[in-house]
């Protein structure tokens, strides 16, 4: 099962257009629940909704073997960068 972006609160990404995360695939936790696919740089945009490619949280009950098995995930921003708001202590 694939965990989509369904939405993306940090406006300062370059991924993000109009609360829509348009990564072609996010990439969560380097130390903590972290989308590590921000990036403030400008980057092209392409009209997708992203799949989560890989979670390294362990403690969130969603991972399974580093796949995310929420139906959808929304991003935040926090402190200069997005955070996954879905993540969940098991």
């Amino acid at each position: 099962m694939e965990s989509l972006v369904l939405s993306c609160g940090a406006d300062e990404c370059a991924y993000n257009e109009s609360q829509e995360c348009h990564a072609p695939a996010v990439s969560i936790g380097s130390d903590h629940a972290t989308c590590d696919t921000f990036s403030e740089s400008g980057i092209p945009q392409e009209k997708a909704m992203p799949a989560v490619a890989a979670c390294h949280i362990g403690e969130c009950k969603f991972n399974q073997d580093m796949a995310c098995e929420a139906s959808s995930i929304n991003l935040w921003s926090h402190e200069r960068h997005a955070d996954c708001g879905t993540f969940s202590l098991r």
